[in-house]
């Protein structure tokens, strides 16, 4: 179910118009998982700028020889705006609880998470790099919750 989104776009609709009106409150138990899914990917869709911008992310040192680079993600996330990096966090850490296999995750939510600039969308590398960065995310969340500061401040 959090790999896909629903096929209900009618439940999908209810919800997000439920989460729109003010003072209204959505009983989430009344909904699928597929539904609420539907409506998390929805969410990240119609936000007026990325959580992760492709751009923004490619300013860090994130790997090295292929491995994740701690402090540059670290430094990465640190960099974002409060409501993105919350946003971010919140998201990855639900979908860490699923327990499927975060290469799937990243393939499935990458593109929701992390949106890729138009010139390079062709570039499999590019492509490649998104999912890589959205799943070191799901796959260490906890990790990166909390950066070290003072190793942050040490790299600088």
């Amino acid at each position: 179910a959090i790999l896909c989104a629903s096929d209900d776009t009618f439940s999908v609709s209810v919800v997000r118009t439920a989460l729109q009106e003010p003072g209204k409150q959505c009983n989430w138990k009344e909904h699928s998982n597929e539904t609420l899914v539907g409506v998390l990917k929805l969410f990240c869709e119609e936000l007026p700028e990325p959580l992760l911008d492709w751009k923004f992310c490619t300013e860090f040192p994130l790997f090295d020889g292929g491995k994740a680079d701690k402090l540059g993600f670290f430094e990465m996330l640190a960099s974002l705006p409060s409501p993105h990096k919350n946003c971010l966090l919140a998201i990855i850490s639900f979908l860490k609880k699923s327990k499927v296999d975060p290469s799937l995750l990243a393939m499935n939510w990458g593109h929701h998470l992390l949106r890729l600039s138009n010139e390079t969308l062709d570039t499999a590398n590019d492509i490649q790099f998104g999912v890589d960065v959205v799943k070191e995310l799901i796959s260490h969340c906890r990790r990166y919750s909390k950066p070290p500061k003072e190793e942050i401040t040490k790299r600088r």
